[in-house]
């Protein structure tokens, strides 16, 4: 007898075993040889039975198919190899027998029924590995519960409770073929025959890089993807064969999306240190020079033009702001440098030791200022935006308030009855009102003076 039974072979052997026994027993004890004889033609006459109730047995009567189970879970597109197939999966005559007995879609355990009885009586692993070894070749889908799902989710013992479904749209050898060179041109890797993965990893690259190909002014305008969109909303082999059909498309977006990207990423971060560049030189001539350059720039999207059209007005604007750095600084520290000598040739100063200088010096903020490092473009835009040119003449005009106010910090520690006064503020247009103000100055003078209280002015 054939050991490769499915469970209604099982029945039908025991049965035979049955029959033997009894004819064992008849024979009463008529001799081994004549037992035996008659066990024979019994048994001779089981197989016949069996071949007329499983005409089709043959066809899936290979041990090799426990080892298709075991390839198919690990994803091996050759999994049939294990029964001697090599061509197409849909071609396996198995394979194509339960495809075309599918319909619309079955149960798994209704597949199992019925090439497990007449006129099939297939092996359990036949069944289940051919179902598998169709997914494999995505020609059968499977899921449970409306919820998906992959060959490594299928265990046998899950087979029964799923659901197949055939997969209308075929991915040939040579789609796939075609695919795998794209996904390798875009640098996304894949596990062979599980290249739909890999597609919707491939389709989310190219959004990205769609995005990244285009912004705001004056890069250019984000390309189409709409396409891309639609490829997208497709699944499974229907999503590989539209990926497929769109491989020179993608394959030239690919690489012009890339370019302008790079260039994008290269280029911006000059675009936007000349737009801080132009901000600190608002009040320089050399801004009615560059401007109009920039807005070209801007409202023809230019930012990837060759030449690169951004470097010369840096140049430009950063060269003007080097000068104004350097003149505010050197106005400030003749500004600082003139206050100093005056404090120095002051009589009160002269009296203070070393210490109490330094002390006044830092109380009204008059040390020295260092020199702004405009070195470099960066260098230049950090000290910009930590003393703006306006922050430097508003600084070179505060020293002399400054310088007043250190003196009288130096009068003060000499003699601290001594105040400041406080003179009226007017506007003087003739004589008649100088006389007035210098009249009533030296009245607020004079009473400080007569209770003898310093004054200091």
């Amino acid at each position: 007898m054939d050991t490769r039974f499915n469970d209604a072979e099982r029945r039908v052997k025991h049965l035979i075993g049955e029959v033997l026994d009894g004819a064992e027993v008849y024979q009463g004890g008529g001799g081994e040889v004549g037992g035996l004889a008659v066990s024979s033609k019994v048994e001779a006459a089981a197989v016949t039975a069996l071949a007329r109730l499983y005409p089709e047995f043959s066809i899936a009567d290979d041990p090799g198919w426990e080892k298709v189970v075991t390839r198919a879970k690990q994803g091996g597109g050759d999994c049939l190899a294990a029964v001697k197939h090599t061509g197409e999966i849909a071609d396996s005559p198995v394979c194509k027998a339960i495809l075309g007995s599918m319909g619309a879609g079955k149960k798994g355990k209704d597949i199992r029924s019925q090439f497990g009885g007449p006129p099939y009586g297939w092996p359990r692993d036949a069944i289940d590995g051919a179902l598998l070894a169709l997914m494999v070749g995505d020609l059968v889908s499977a899921s449970q519960n409306g919820t998906r799902l992959s060959v490594k989710d299928l265990d046998q013992g899950k087979i029964g409770v799923a659901d197949f479904r055939p997969v209308n749209v075929q991915f040939t050898t040579t789609q796939r073929i075609g695919v795998r060179t794209l996904l390798q041109v875009a640098g996304i890797p894949y596990k062979t025959n599980e290249e739909g993965a890999a597609v919707v990893a491939l389709l989310d690259r190219m959004l990205a890089l769609a995005c990244a190909a285009g912004d705001e002014p004056p890069a250019p305008a984000k390309p189409s993807a709409a396409y891309l969109d639609e490829l997208t909303r497709e699944t499974g082999n229907e999503q590989c064969v539209a990926v497929y059909e769109a491989r020179e498309r993608i394959t030239t977006d690919l690489a012009d999306w890339q370019k302008r990207a790079d260039g994008i990423a290269a280029r911006m971060p000059r675009w936007e240190a000349l737009r801080r560049l132009i901000a600190h030189a608002a009040d320089l001539p050399v801004v009615d020079e560059v401007q109009p350059q920039m807005d070209a720039i801007l409202k023809d999207r230019l930012l990837l033009a060759e030449p690169d059209p951004v470097p010369p007005l840096c140049e430009r604007v950063g060269g003007a702001l080097r000068d104004a750095v350097n003149v505010a600084f050197s106005a400030y520290q003749q500004r600082h440098t003139d206050g100093m000598a005056a404090l120095d040739a002051s009589a009160d100063w002269q009296q203070l030791d070393e210490n109490q200088k330094a002390d006044i010096i830092a109380r009204c903020a008059l040390q020295p200022a260092d020199q702004p490092d405009v070195s470099t473009e960066q260098a230049l835009l950090q000290s910009l935006d930590a003393i703006s040119l306006d922050d430097w003449t508003s600084r070179t005009d505060a020293l002399t308030q400054r310088f007043q106010n250190a003196l009288v910090e130096a009068t003060r520690l000499l003699r601290p009855e001594a105040v400041r006064a406080k003179l009226p503020s007017r506007t003087l247009s003739t004589r008649d009102e100088v006389d007035a103000w210098l009249d009533e100055a030296r009245r607020i003078i004079m009473e400080y003076v007569d209770s003898d209280r310093p004054v200091i002015l």
